[in-house]
């Protein structure tokens, strides 16, 4: 029934034997029950399901030739599992490599929305010096005049937090000297304040 792909009649038969052998003719029921949950083609695939039965049969007929088997097929689905894992590791990578020359791209366009949106996606899982980069960007953006949603103060916070963490990366000795030109600005705001102060004064005697 297997070799011709007639896994429903196989599934049904296997579990009604299996209720009613024992010993190693019990083991080779079991054995292809595990097979139809490895079988990628048969709509009982569940290797979850097939990893229990076959730790069951090495555990307990091994090392009969159903018990050896078991233990092949679970170092090839362990192998197997180890293979996606990476796969999906490397496709994560690939993702994050994306967005970061993406956040690039845009902060160096003046895409601002557009940028802000994706760097701070990508804040959350960042560490060490990718995590100041986007921390840099994000003080760029906010800095940039032309950007209608510019904050000093917000950006002045970035700017420090990189200061802080990383002074002696490239990063870092940036965020000094705009932390340095920020703080220029402000007390050059605060001097023409008070000369338009002062100005009125003298204007209103």
């Amino acid at each position: 029934m297997l070799g011709k792909g007639k896994y429903k009649e196989a599934h049904e038969l296997s579990q009604k034997l299996e209720k009613k052998l024992w010993g190693h003719k019990k083991a080779e029921i079991t054995y292809y029950l595990a097979l139809m949950y490895i079988d990628p083609q048969s709509p009982y695939y569940d290797p979850p399901q097939a990893e229990l039965l076959l730790e069951k049969l090495e555990k307990n007929y091994y090392p009969s030739v159903w018990g050896i088997s078991a233990k092949v097929w679970r170092n090839v689905l362990q192998q197997l599992e180890g293979y996606k894992r990476q796969a999906q590791r490397l496709k994560a990578e690939r993702e994050r490599k994306k967005a970061w020359a993406q956040c690039r791209i845009l902060v160096a366009r003046n895409k601002f929305e557009r940028a802000l949106l994706v760097c701070k996606r990508l804040l959350p899982e960042a560490q060490g010096e990718h995590k100041a980069a986007l921390l840099y960007y994000l003080g760029l953006l906010y800095a940039n005049p032309k950007n209608p949603q510019r904050d000093l103060n917000t950006a002045l916070s970035y700017f420090r937090e990189i200061e802080q963490k990383w002074p002696t990366t490239i990063w870092g000795l940036e965020s000094q000297i705009w932390c340095a030109n920020i703080r220029a600005l402000e007390e050059l705001k605060k001097l023409n304040l008070e000369l338009e102060k002062t100005k009125e004064r003298i204007e209103s005697r």
